[in-house]
């Protein structure tokens, strides 16, 4: 099959194997964060399949304020991008490639852009924070995850309508320490087989205070959980 067509291929038939696909353990670490519907998993479960045995595929998303992402990465400052955790995060990332922007993600490990062969270049371990500073420091992207599954010391509780969720601000005070701007993204599913990513910000009265940049996020996060 040509490589254009694969991936309307596995978004239409993701729903179809959300059947099969929810009795595996990776189905049960998906479910974990919460945020996702059946049929957005199984397509984050079959495109990681298909990624993992070398098939490449082409994304066909659409960037709801992508004018933000562009506006950020011009300025000489780096920018953070939060996010949470599937919420088709991977094609975000792969988003970020194809456009040309260079970044680095928060991860524990390795991990290859969706749909090519490449890798991505991570930051993890115990200097995570370290090395995130300088990127942002250097004016580059680096992306985080946020979202946390278990209740921990410094962490945020919040409500959406799939039930209580947390995430960490640590990121986004170093964000603020650095100067660096942050913005909000997200993945969601409408109908069969199209991807939508949003994009946001903080509101304009929020700039310096990360209690008030973590309400504005989880106020993304809360409509855009409440769109699918």
């Amino acid at each position: 099959m040509p490589q254009r067509h694969r991936f309307h291929l596995a978004a239409t038939l993701a729903g179809a194997l959300v059947p099969l696909l929810r009795f595996s353990r990776a189905w049960r670490e998906h479910l974990k964060p919460g945020f996702d519907t059946d049929h957005e998993i199984a397509l984050d479960l079959l495109l990681m399949m298909l990624t993992r045995h070398g098939v490449l595929y082409d994304p066909q998303t659409t960037v709801e304020h992508e004018e933000l992402v562009y506006e950020a990465i011009r300025s000489p400052n780096g920018t953070l991008f939060i996010g949470v955790h599937m919420m088709l995060s991977a094609l975000f990332i792969r988003y970020l490639r194809d456009a040309g922007i260079r970044f680095a993600a928060v991860t524990i490990g390795p991990l290859t852009l969706a749909g090519t062969n490449e890798q991505v270049e991570v930051l993890a371990g115990p200097m995570v924070l370290r090395d995130a500073a300088r990127r942002l420091r250097d004016g580059c992207v680096v992306l985080a995850l946020i979202d946390r599954t278990d209740p921990q010391p410094n962490v945020i509780e919040f409500e959406t309508v799939r039930g209580t969720k947390r995430i960490a601000d640590a990121f986004v005070r170093l964000a603020i320490h650095e100067n660096a701007g942050i913005l909000f993204f997200c993945g969601r599913l409408h109908g069969r087989s199209e991807v939508r990513i949003a994009i946001g910000r903080p509101a304009a009265g929020s700039s310096g205070s990360a209690d008030a940049v973590a309400r504005d996020f989880i106020a993304f996060v809360q409509a855009e959980t409440a769109r699918s």
